[in-house]
């Protein structure tokens, strides 16, 4: 990670962490001042003074953060750069709903999941180099009868790019009250998102159409917006994907993929779509995130600066049978 002045690729949880624990208040925006306090930081640890916060400095700056264990250092800029960094409500308090992002990222970056940030979990939250604590499993997890059995499938970079609008299956009924304007190519979007991933990992027949199916059959075709978020939580317990994660954080995204990971992204008006929209992530680097999005060709990538204020929610894949 490297945050700078006037860097498109500025992640706006980042840079607001940083500023809060610069004593700089909760901006988003790398400024003036926080280039000057980055520089003064960098002079007192011997470092190039550039008033560039990258991995050297970052790794540093971890250094000197405490511990913030939950339920400690209330109303602190420290739990609030915690929130920052994964997505929380910031108000400084420690509560459940914090843990719980924090423990989402740490099961993603393969940390051992405390709940609590310590040296190690800072470094990871930067961006920097750390080493994974988490505990493994070698156990294959059983997949239900009613799915097919997974077969060893391709770990592509890029996981296949179903469109929704395909002619095989663009008019066919995707619908939960029998209206004939719900259809596959009209609202399929969730289902064939998640079919990229399951074409690429579980069996590379599997389609939008099946997909689809299961969501009607499941009752996750909601009556005018499309697919319930549901619907991949329980995609990924009948199929067993291990470490399924839902979240709203880009920290934990980020390192998901970085990982290996697939990402199902729930998107809201913007570059992606005029209302609510689902793609399907497979890259990410320090300046775009990159998607199928199974209703167009040529959206492809897009800046994480507004990808970040664009996104609503997140549904993390890892290859069935790979420890979380």
């Amino acid at each position: 990670m490297t945050l700078k002045k006037g860097s498109k690729s500025n992640g706006k949880q980042a840079v607001r962490a940083l500023n809060l624990l610069l004593g700089l208040g909760c901006y988003q925006t790398f400024t003036s001042n926080t280039k000057k306090a980055v520089k003064a930081f960098q002079k007192s640890k011997g470092l190039k003074e550039d008033g560039i916060a990258g991995p050297a400095t970052l790794t540093a700056f971890a250094n000197t953060l405490p511990d913030v264990l939950y339920g400690d250092y209330s109303g602190s800029i420290y739990v609030m750069a915690v929130q920052a960094l994964v997505s929380s409500s910031i108000d400084g308090q420690y509560g459940k709903n914090t843990r719980a992002n924090v423990l989402a990222f740490q099961a993603t970056a393969g940390l051992e999941q405390t709940g609590n940030i310590k040296r190690n979990d800072w470094l990871a939250l930067w961006g920097c180099s750390y080493k994974k604590t988490g505990k493994t499993t070698t156990t294959t997890p059983k997949v239900t009868t009613t799915a097919p059995k997974a077969t060893s499938g391709t770990n592509t970079v890029q996981p296949v790019d179903y469109k929704q609008y395909d002619k095989r299956w663009k008019s066919k009924p995707y619908t939960a009250t029998g209206s004939k304007k719900q259809t596959i190519g009209s609202s399929g979007c969730g289902p064939t998102s998640m079919s990229d991933i399951m074409a690429t990992w579980i069996n590379s027949k599997i389609t939008p159409v099946e997909m689809c199916k299961y969501a009607l059959d499941h009752g996750f075709r909601t009556a005018n917006s499309g697919t319930a978020w549901g619907f991949f939580k329980s995609i990924a317990k009948a199929y067993g994907y291990t470490g399924f994660v839902q979240t709203k954080s880009m920290a934990t995204v980020k390192a998901a993929i970085k990982e290996g990971a697939f990402v199902v992204a729930s998107m809201g008006p913007g570059y992606w779509t005029k209302g609510g929209h689902y793609i399907c992530l497979w890259k990410c680097d320090d300046v775009y995130m990159y998607a199928n999005d199974p209703a167009s060709s040529t959206r492809k990538k897009q800046k994480l600066g507004k990808f970040e204020k664009e996104r609503k929610q997140f549904f993390i894949f890892r290859k069935p049978g790979l420890a979380a």
